[in-house]
């Protein structure tokens, strides 16, 4: 696949939208969806970073939403007879009966009944706030 990408401006998100825009239309002919800049590494600015954002989805992102709908329509139609067959292959399992669902005791419920004197400052902390919470629901 990586003989497949372009090798020009625009590499690792770095270029003009133009630059981008072109390296991005080499992911997308390799048949890559999604892709994720990591923007937040190194000295950058959060000004930047903004900036880059803002430049990113106004100049090059429209592009790229324009071509959605048929990319997804031609995805789901090319994954498609792989799909059925593994839905063909699916064991369902039977619904549940209401007996059959577990009851689980909520976390808080089950701090909330434990014993003051054994619990650390931090959970003493939290079954307070969880008292407070539920004096709150009740008045409600």
């Amino acid at each position: 696949m990586r003989d497949t990408l372009p090798h020009q401006g625009g590499q690792r998100g770095i270029g003009t939208p133009q630059q981008l825009r072109a390296h991005l239309h080499g992911f997308a002919a390799a048949g890559v969806d999604q892709v994720i800049f990591i923007q937040q590494g190194g000295k950058n600015r959060h000004t930047h970073i903004c900036e880059s954002l803002e430049i990113f989805a106004a100049q090059v992102m429209p592009e790229f939403k324009e071509r959605e709908e048929e990319r997804q329509r031609q995805k789901m139609e090319a994954l498609a007879p792989y799909l059925a067959e593994a839905m063909q292959r699916k064991q369902y399992m039977r619904p549940l009966s209401e007996a059959e669902v577990p009851v689980c005791e909520a976390y808080g419920l089950s701090i909330a009944q434990t014993d003051e004197a054994t619990l650390d400052v931090a959970t003493r902390q939290r079954r307070e706030q969880l008292r407070r919470i539920a004096e709150a629901a009740q008045k409600t």
